[in-house]
């Protein structure tokens, strides 16, 4: 095998190895129906999340959020 052949191949496996990111991990959740969403404003409560109206309040500071995505809210 050549030089650069060889030098090639190992930066491919160096690549593989320290550039591309892990597979996301599943969303942890604190029960069957709705994932855990920690409070962005004391980051100690969790999010009490009405998922029909698409808002949730937290449950130690009583910060309303509003839901964007699954795990993404924003203040109200």
């Amino acid at each position: 095998m050549g030089r650069m052949k060889e030098y090639y191949l190992n930066n491919l496996d160096w690549e593989h190895e320290h550039i591309n990111p892990p597979p996301m991990e599943e969303p942890m959740f604190c029960s069957d129906q709705s994932p855990a969403i920690t409070c962005p404003n004391c980051f100690q409560g969790q999010i009490d999340m009405n998922y029909t109206k698409k808002e949730g309040v937290c449950k130690s500071c009583g910060q309303e959020f509003i839901l964007i995505d699954s795990r993404t809210v924003r203040f109200k």
